[in-house]
Order: structure tokens, then C-alpha cells, then sequence
């Protein structure tokens, strides 16, 4: 092979590179955006939950069932919601 020949492959080799980190970084750009905006639609779903459990029982009683079932770790966010639930369970 000529010298032209492969200064051309290790030309292409070279963009080749630069392109796959460019790809790269692309998509770490649109996983970090998409994350965010699953984040938000969480946080906003959680507040209306979180503002409709006030005054609906039937919700309130389905999201105490769901956290009834989760890992502790989950429950913990939750210690007064939970222990509201307990002793309005108690009393019936």
C-alpha cells in the first residue's frame, strides 16, 4: 500500500473516532433531557396525588394499599401518611 493510502485510512480511522464521540455525546444529551422530563412528569403526577389524597379516601385508601406492599425503603417518605392510615385502620 502507498503511504497516500494510508494516511487516507488513518485520516478516516481518525473521524471515525471523532464521530463515535460525537454520537456519543449525543445521546448523553438526550438520555440527561429525557431523564429530566420523566423526573418532572414524576414530580407532578406525585404532587396531584399527594394534593387529592387530602380529600378523596378512595384514592387515599388505593395508595395506602400500593405503599402497603412496597420495600421499606419506599415507606419511608411516608412514616406520617402511614401511620394515619394504621390507626384509621385501628379504629374500624
Amino acid at each position: 500500500m502507498s503511504n497516500n493510502v494510508k494516511e487516507r485510512i488513518a485520516k478516516l480511522q481518525k473521524e471515525q473516532q471523532q464521530l463515535k464521540a460525537r454520537a456519543q455525546q449525543l445521546q448523553s444529551q438526550f438520555d440527561a433531557k429525557e431523564r429530566k422530563t420523566t423526573d418532572r412528569r414524576k414530580f407532578v403526577v406525585g404532587a396531584l396525588v399527594l394534593k387529592d389524597i387530602e380529600t378523596n379516601a378512595g384514592l387515599r385508601n388505593h395508595i395506602i394499599q400500593l405503599l402497603g406492599s412496597a420495600p421499606e425503603r419506599d415507606k419511608n417518605p411516608f412514616p406520617d401518611f402511614l401511620n394515619v392510615a394504621v390507626s384509621t385502620s385501628q379504629a374500624n
